[in-house]
């Protein structure tokens, strides 16, 4: 008996001894399990030109919901592009003291900043003339055109990185009712395929080994992003925005449809030659149909803005079309009609005024 009872002993010995080594391991174990949990993961997205990338406000990694944070979100360039083309550039030069309007006497190329140019038309004016009446001396307004060439580099590519960081208190039909969400929006957008996840300890790392490599690229503007947003700020923001813009559609006609009447059907822009040969917009000039011709009205104002005499309109195609007989009348403020021939830009010049 008392053998039973010192074995009896000693076991409950042994027990008490192993009870503190079993909770020590039980909690190694959940601090592992906790362990494997991140509290925030890094999702990177490809940009392109062609496509909207929708960006989900919720991410569901291994049973854990995870919650977007918008000011994380960071764009890089990744990709360039390139293009080259060609404009059209004018300019006009004065000739003085002329002898006669021999057309071999004026240059037949120049150059502008770096552009050649050529000889595209010359308007000759009296300058002087004899007792008989005959000129002598002469002045040319002499117009000259080239192609400037240009390259463009412009962004093809871009990265998008977005952090996201753990929710807490969701229950089990919330988190499954978030990963079905977010399945829709890879589907819909295509977006499955070219997606890659890397937790935050592996982007910082990344990052760190790119600063000490290439030189970053400036960072562009992106304006193709579109942030999944919050349930409860969704019907705010569709009731908002269709406010905004009915107010915005009923002021903006209002407004804009005399403007666009003024601007577009009765008047025209007009340019004024400079001493230095150039033209330089100096208002708008009124136009009116009368007996089948279009009339362009001259007034003292707009002459008085000139530096020169001689003018230049930029007719709009409606005018350029039916105009009759492929003719413009310009009504001087002296009441004299001056008729020239309508193009895309009609010059005129205004003597004696």
């Amino acid at each position: 008996m008392r053998k039973k009872i010192a074995a009896a002993g000693r076991l409950s010995v042994l027990i008490m001894a192993l009870v503190p080594f079993a909770l020590f391991w039980r909690d190694g174990l959940c601090a592992c399990a906790r362990e494997q949990v991140s509290e925030r993961v890094v999702e990177t997205f490809l940009l392109l030109p062609e496509e909207t990338v929708q960006v989900p406000r919720y991410l569901v990694e291994k049973g854990t919901a995870y919650e977007l944070d918008e000011a994380s979100i960071v764009v890089e360039e990744t990709e360039r592009g390139g293009a080259e083309g060609a404009d059209v550039v004018t300019f006009s030069r004065k000739v003085e003291d002329l002898s006669d309007n021999d057309l071999s006497k004026i240059e037949k190329s120049a150059v502008l900043e770096g552009t050649n140019c050529e000889l595209l038309s010359a308007a000759y004016q009296v300058e002087e003339t004899n007792e008989n009446g005959i000129p002598i001396r002469y002045s040319a307004v002499c117009e000259y055109g080239g192609l400037k060439k240009y390259s463009e580099s412009y962004p093809t590519a871009w990265q998008l990185t977005a952090r996201y960081n753990r929710c807490e208190g969701l229950t089990e039909p919330e988190i499954v009712e978030i990963q079905e969400n977010m399945q829709n929006v890879w589907e819909e957008t295509g977006y499955g395929a070219a997606r890659t996840k890397r937790v935050a300890g592996e982007t910082e790392g990344a990052e760190n080994e790119g600063e000490s490599g290439k030189k970053p690229v400036p960072r562009p503007r992106i304006k193709r992003i579109l942030i999944e947003p919050k349930p409860e700020e969704e019907d705010k923001r569709k009731i908002t925005k269709l406010i905004l813009f009915l107010a915005a559609a009923a002021a903006g006609t209002g407004v804009t449809v005399p403007f666009i009447v003024w601007f577009s059907v009765l008047t025209a822009p007009l340019f004024g030659l400079r001493g230095e040969g150039k033209y330089r917009y100096i208002g708008r000039i009124r136009l009116k149909r009368e007996d089948g011709f279009y009339t362009a009205y001259l007034t003292g104002r707009l002459r008085a803005r000139a530096e020169l005499p001689v003018f230049r309109i930029k007719l709009p195609g409606k005018v350029r079309k039916k105009a009759r007989a492929g003719m413009l009348r310009v009504h001087c403020p002296d009441g004299r009609i001056i008729m020239v021939t309508v193009g895309r830009a009609v010059r005129f010049t205004v003597e004696g005024d």
